[in-house]
């Protein structure tokens, strides 16, 4: 138990010394530019539902069926 506590102490320590990287110091920093965002609506590509009133079955068959 003592060895485990020594090597958890010893670990800690190290690891406060070292240094920060990069990819965490660039958030921070107000001069990087980054890309603007632009606004896309959500439901801008959205299709409607609605009812429609009923079609003919021969248009409706002839859209379905195989082409020749």
């Amino acid at each position: 138990m003592r060895r485990l506590l020594a090597f958890t102490f010893l670990a800690s320590t190290l690891s406060a010394c070292a240094s920060v990287p990069a990819y965490l110091e660039k958030p921070a920093d107000p001069s990087v530019k980054v890309p603007r965002v632009g606004y896309q609506s959500v439901a801008g590509e959205t299709k409607t539902y609605r009812p429609v009133g009923p079609k003919g079955w021969e248009d409706l068959n002839r859209r379905v069926a195989p082409k020749s």
